[in-house]
């Protein structure tokens, strides 16, 4: 049995089952929940490690809840509470919760990948950490999600499983506990309407009630705040009516896919159990009834993708087992489609040239589309798209960008490449590189800057010599496969080249002090507008924003490229 049935099929993926019973909900239910929760998020506010914030919480409880997705989060929390507090793990309440209710000291009941199962109502618990997003607990489904993009058809899992751990301390009506938020993922996945308006209008208004009280705030100001919560003073009174006009003014708006899923499910399954059969024709037959429901939307792109793959997949084996050509072809044009329909996956058109035997050399430059969005996101969820943490961190960067002091501009940097979608590399060592982007697979730039010098004169023999062994550098530290290539580029406010440096310059890329700057700005622009939809954005739609805006401000992968590449040192006046 379960309380958090979605609508979109996924339960009947999961267990394998066409039709599963679902018991009426009872009329009140749909505007009422049990007990209330004072959600709050610690990480919209500008204090320097959220955790030290749910720290100081828990040291005023006698008991405390923490969830976390991995051992990785298990590890921190346990290394930070175990001299001042009982830890009770999983093992320890195999039985019953006695361990954890009846102990006689402070403890925390910690637990990675578990938000369902646990019932801690009343005076057991009244205050819990929710600490990271509760997604990718298996393989396909990281697959599905970091591999595809394919975020929409796992929303109602994710959602299924914060709404679970959310309701751990709430158990009844008349219950009630307060919730710290913790992780950018998480704290963005609530600030994300597409998300949070599939839940119970009561937990939507609990959230929100919870977003608008939590920016700005000191670790002190959030402790008292939840105190106030617990102690049911009169004080609280006039926020719970607050809380409860939010629930009246929402109800729950099922997600766009849903109905296309969950059309899709009983043929995703009969495609499973006949596969497993090995009966790969008939898996051939049913894929394209599975790819007809899912026609519709732009959310659905990517896991059409993953289908149309299957689809090839399924013929490959039809034809190794028959030996009819036909078979063949059709796999070949099941992969064509699968490219595109997603650029995500990058590897498709390798596939298909291995399998057709034609040489792929007139394909399109294969661009990491995805392995750039998850790092402009990544970015995203670290400055918040709610709260004033976005435009304090703009204002930081454009400081340190516009900066001639080198430290300060390479600090800039390496924050403008994170900017741009790359993964931002730094050293610490004197002679090194100032800065280091990778894209994916794609292309990697390194940096001498030079910005503290003067304007007049020529760049110097020393800062080509200098820039020569840059990629050198990178390649002997391994940051970057062999296969990808790697070009250096001068940063200076100078616009003319010694004449002593003019037979060393080779194909060294300049970049003006200014160009450097116009660059900043006008990839600002594009994150600031892709800030302002983020909330009313699936991850798929986000990304098809991104896009959008950054090759508006000319700001895309190839237009950096061009951007970065377009002047070089032998190009320069001589001086």
């Amino acid at each position: 049995m379960s309380a958090t049935l979605g609508e979109d099929g996924d339960i009947e993926r999961v267990f394998g089952v066409k039709a599963i019973a679902r018991l009426p909900i009872p009329e009140e239910w749909h505007k009422r929940s049990t007990g209330r929760r004072l959600i709050l998020f610690p990480d919209l506010s500008a204090n320097k490690d959220s955790t030290d914030t749910a720290v100081s919480m828990i040291n005023q409880v006698d008991r405390a809840l923490i969830l976390v997705p991995d051992n990785k989060r298990f590890e921190v929390w346990e290394t930070k509470l175990k001299k001042t507090h009982g830890i009770i793990k999983s093992e320890d309440i195999e039985q019953n919760l006695d361990a954890f209710t009846k102990a006689s000291e402070p403890s925390v009941l910690l637990l990675a990948n578990r938000y369902d199962g646990i019932d801690l109502p009343g005076e057991d618990c009244r205050f819990m950490v929710l600490d990271g997003e509760p997604s990718a607990s298996g393989l396909q489904e990281f697959y599905l999600r970091v591999g595809l993009g394919a975020s929409s058809q796992l929303h109602n899992r994710i959602r299924t499983r914060i709404t679970q751990a959310l309701g751990r301390c709430t158990r009844d009506e008349s219950d009630y506990s307060v919730v710290f938020v913790l992780g950018d993922k998480l704290t963005q996945r609530c600030c994300t309407k597409t998300l949070t308006q599939g839940m119970h209008p009561e937990l939507q208004a609990e959230i929100s009630f919870g977003l608008e009280n939590s920016t700005d705030h000191t670790p002190q100001e959030f402790v008292e705040l939840a105190q106030l919560f617990l102690s049911r003073s009169p004080d609280w009174q006039a926020a719970e009516q607050d809380i409860r006009k939010k629930r009246d003014s929402h109800a729950k708006v099922p997600d766009l896919t849903t109905e296309y899923l969950n059309q899709a499910m009983p043929h995703e399954i009969d495609y499973v159990y006949a596969s497993w059969k090995g009966q790969h024709e008939d898996a051939l037959s049913i894929v394209a009834k599975i790819l007809a429901a899912l026609e519709g939307g732009s959310d659905l792109k990517p896991y059409r993708a993953f289908w149309l793959h299957q689809a090839a997949a399924s013929a490959f084996l039809a034809w190794q087992h028959s030996g009819k050509e036909n078979f063949k072809l059709t796999a070949i044009s099941y992969l064509d489609k699968a490219s595109g329909v997603s650029s995500n996956i990058t590897w498709l058109s390798k596939l298909r040239s291995e399998l057709s035997g034609q040489s792929d050399d007139n394909a399109a430059e294969i661009l990491p589309t995805l392995e750039w969005f998850l790092e402009v996101n990544s970015l995203l969820q670290k400055w918040r798209i709610i709260g004033s943490s976005f435009a304090r961190k703009i204002s930081e960067t454009q400081n340190d960008i516009e900066n001639n002091d080198a430290k300060s501009f390479e600090k800039g940097l390496a924050t403008l490449g994170k900017m741009l979608g790359a993964n931002s590399h730094q050293w610490t060592d004197d002679g090194a590189p100032d800065g280091l982007w990778i894209f994916g697979d794609w292309h990697a730039f390194v940096f001498e800057a030079k910005t503290d010098e003067n304007p007049e004169g020529g760049i110097s023999l020393d800062t080509v010599r200098q820039a020569r062994t840059h990629e050198q550098r990178v390649r002997a530290d391994k940051l970057i496969p062999a296969f990808v290539p790697c070009s250096t580029i001068v940063i200076s406010p100078r616009s003319a080249v010694h004449n002593l440096a003019t037979s060393h310059v080779e194909d060294i890329a300049y970049l003006s002090h200014d160009d450097a700057i116009k660059l900043f700005s006008d990839v600002a622009l594009a994150l600031e507008r892709l800030r302002a939809s983020a909330s009313g954005s699936t991850e798929e739609a986000l990304q098809e924003n991104a896009l959008q805006f950054y090759r508006e401000k000319s700001v895309a992968l190839q237009d950096v490229k061009e951007r970065l590449l377009r002047r070089k040192l032998k190009d320069l006046p001589v001086q």
